[in-house]
């Protein structure tokens, strides 16, 4: 994988599917492999079911963000939701396994 050279390569097969939970479903079946977010294969991963590839051709960071309307009075519900995001995807220690 360290090759001074770059391949491209396009996939093919009979598979083709843009519904996250099919693809899910179908890799834990062995049927493939997929680009998913540590959040929604972790459990699988820590269980076995799952393990992960290509770790050297990890995706370039991104952000989870909440867009609401900006209020001088921002509702409680949207605060609380906003705080709740914050606290559970905010910390780096989540997204290396650390989340309890």
């Amino acid at each position: 994988l360290d090759a001074p050279v770059v391949q491209h390569v396009r996939p093919t097969g009979r598979l083709d599917c843009s519904d996250g939970q099919v693809l899910h479903d179908w890799c834990i079946q062995g049927l493939g492999i997929a680009w998913r977010s540590t959040w929604e294969v972790e459990a699988d991963v820590a269980a076995g079911r799952l393990c992960s590839v290509l770790d050297g051709f990890a995706a370039p960071p991104n952000g989870i963000y909440a867009v609401f309307a900006r209020s001088r009075h921002q509702p409680l519900r949207t605060r609380l939701w906003v705080e709740h995001l914050r606290a559970a995807y905010g910390r780096a220690d989540y997204w290396r396994g650390g989340a309890a």
